[in-house]
């Protein structure tokens, strides 16, 4: 082992990256570099050398990959430490505190430090603490507790605990409330208005979630004659009212997005904004950027406009609501909407023949009924979300479009904020195809017309039981669309150009969005785009950031809706598989449980790492992803948001 790896030292050059910590599991962690070299590096264990997750650290790695596609590497130096904070459980044993990191994958001794500073009623309980010595050759990781949140399972000290970890504040400060102090009641003025298209006589209408209470796009309708039509789409005017540089700018700039919670909601604006004079209320004047279209008898696009705008909706819908008008002929407005969807649904079919994916989303709404309770329902999607939703699509690639089509005095386009996606790594295709031929799928990776083929599938499997296994395998070999001002396309949607400009009111982005778009409109164009890309850098990771929240919240109310109902049979599909373990995503919760290949004592679980399946060795039994199994309810670990299961 000493000579071959001596010899790999010599005859194979390692390179070296700087890059941040992620850490996945104890026996390894990635670092994702800061340099483009098209992959993150993999560091074991044994290399790991005092490393925690966040760190920004020096990395030397193989330029030859493994067989999964990776770089390996040796962590060289720690540059700088990424955590100070930290959070997780204490417990209160003869011993001593023992205090376990939950907001990180720790993997080092702890000690707690300043012991007589804590104030606890009950135990375990969850804390927030900072670090006070890192972990090295000579010392453990050391942490002193700063505050107590509350016993485990107590939803209002999870969720705390849940915003801290992630940075997340509910509250805005008095700078800020006072500069929208004067806007709850705030009325469009004349001036305002003769500056703007005045739309506010054509028929508008919002569709939104039941809970919804920030309305930030509206659809409008009118019949112009001989067949044609003219339909808007109208977001919320909300850099109207966010001046560039202002406490309140920088709020929301700080905080890049909404965060949406089971049961909550920390807005990006504060309240007189998101659900008042920003917000597309029915029968009220509201200040819109609107994107207007005409199209004749086959909904083919005649012309197109971009304008600010003021508009007036005549009516609030949410989903149900509209599918209900969609249903019967009968209904007031049936005629408008079923225009509208005539033309969205075109929008899609012309979409999907250019060749943007088309998956079929599992969707699922996590809720709170009247008493309080958690409930998890799959949500109908149907016409009324196509409606709405590829009339947004088109909103936001009609303006994208606009901006690339610009040229200036230089000859070139301005700086602009696009949503892209890049093409799937050509190993994940190639492993993605490879696991299709297990369920006698055929998919050729080097295709020419690989996207074509891909919706073929995706559509004749709409419907069986390999419906959900080829989605999700599909989802996961994409990679994750970013902001950035370099128009890469985006991969998905099969387009050259698009942004995000139809959710303002939750997303800082938009508002850039619609600031260059007002200046550009008046042919006042900006081209440097560094301070540009740096806010994009900063908008993706914190929509990475929220999301994280959010899923991590999720998994604490599924884990304890299943808590007390150890030793129950339910039933499951099996989402993922690794030599450790089976992971199953429970129907009833959408929750994911592990069966533990350790934990199985009437079989011997292998693992076959090509074909990405488990086999029993005893009983001859195989294990897939997409395979429906009943399972049982082992244990429920709130601490760690677990679930462990055991075959039924």
């Amino acid at each position: 082992m000493f000579i071959l790896d001596f010899f790999s030292r010599i005859f194979c050059r390692r390179r070296k990256i700087v890059g941040k910590v992620k850490v996945i599991k104890k026996e390894y962690f990635y670092v994702i570099p800061n340099e483009d070299i098209k992959g993150d590096v993999l560091v074991l264990e044994k290399n790991f050398n005092y490393a925690i997750d966040g760190d920004v650290v020096e990395v030397s790695y193989s330029p030859n990959k493994n067989k999964d596609g990776r770089y390996v590497g040796v962590v060289t130096k720690i540059i700088k430490r990424g955590v100070s904070r930290v959070f997780g459980t204490l417990d209160k044993r003869k011993c001593g505190y023992v205090f376990s990191i939950t907001s990180f994958n720790n993997y080092y001794p702890t000690n707690v430090v300043g012991e007589s500073k804590i104030k606890a009623d009950i135990y375990p309980c969850r804390v927030e603490a900072n670090i006070v010595t890192y972990p090295s050759e000579n010392s453990n990781l050391e942490c002193e507790i700063v505050n107590v949140y509350g016993p485990i399972g107590d939803d209002s000290c999870e969720l705390n605990m849940i915003l801290d970890t992630y940075g997340i504040n509910k509250c805005f400060s008095q700078n800020v409330l006072r500069e929208t102090e004067n806007l709850s009641g705030w009325r469009v003025d004349e001036k305002e208005i003769n500056r703007r298209v005045d739309l506010r006589n054509v028929f508008t209408f919002t569709v939104d979630p039941k809970s919804s209470k920030d309305f930030d796009d509206a659809i409008s309708v009118l019949e112009l004659g001989n067949g044609s039509y003219q339909i808007g789409i109208h977001i919320a005017d909300v850099s109207y009212f966010v001046k560039e540089g202002t406490n309140l700018d920088i709020e929301a700039c700080r905080r890049s997005t909404s965060v949406y919670f089971i049961d909550t909601v920390v807005p990006m604006l504060p309240d007189v904004l998101c659900n008042n004079v920003c917000s597309l209320l029915p029968n009220e004047d509201r200040l819109t950027f609107s994107v207007v279209f005409e199209v004749d008898k086959d909904f083919n696009i005649v012309s197109r406009k971009i304008c600010e705008s003021v508009i007036h909706s005549n009516l609030r819908l949410n989903y149900d609501d509209a599918q209900d008008i969609l249903d019967n002929q009968a209904y007031p407005y049936h005629s408008e909407l079923s225009t509208v969807l005539a033309f969205s649904k075109k929008l899609k079919e012309d979409r999907v023949n250019n060749g943007a994916l088309d998956f079929n989303f599992f969707n699922v709404d996590f809720n709170v009924d009247d008493d309080n309770n958690f409930i998890v329902e799959d949500s109908n999607y149907g016409d009324s979300h196509v409606l709405v939703e590829e009339l947004m699509i088109l909103a936001n690639i009609t303006v994208a479009e606009y901006v690339s089509k610009i040229k200036g005095s230089n000859g070139k386009s301005p700086v602009f904020i696009y949503r892209v996606h890049p093409k799937p790594e050509r190993w994940k295709v190639t492993e993605f195809c490879r696991m299709l031929i297990s369920f006698h799928v055929y998919l050729d990776p080097n295709s020419s017309n690989f996207e074509k083929e891909l919706n073929k599938i995706l559509h004749d499997v709409r419907g069986n039981d390999l419906e959900w296994v080829v989605s999700t395998l599909s989802m996961r070999m994409m990679q994750k669309a970013f902001y950035s001002t370099n128009p890469i396309g985006h991969y998905g949607l099969s387009l050259s150009y698009y942004s995000h400009f139809t959710s303002p009111i939750r997303r800082y982005n938009d508002i850039i969005v619609h600031r260059l778009l007002k200046r550009y409109l008046n042919s006042n164009y900006e081209y440097d785009s560094s301070k540009y890309e740096e806010r994009c850098r900063y908008l993706s990771d914190m929509e990475k950031n929220a999301v994280d929240a959010e899923r991590d919240y999720i998994k604490y109310k599924q884990v304890k809706l299943l808590k007390g109902h150890e030793g129950e049979k339910l039933e499951g599909i099996i989402s993922a598989i690794t030599e450790w373990g089976i992971f199953v995503e429970i129907l009833k919760t959408r929750c994911i449980g592990l069966i533990r290949v350790s934990s199985v004592d009437n079989d011997i679980l292998l693992y076959d790492r090509e074909n990405k399946y488990i086999y029993g060795k005893v009983t001859g039994n195989i294990y897939k992803i997409g395979d429906k199994i009943s399972v049982l309810i082992s244990k429920c670990n709130l601490e760690l948001k677990t679930v462990d299961l055991s075959f039924f």
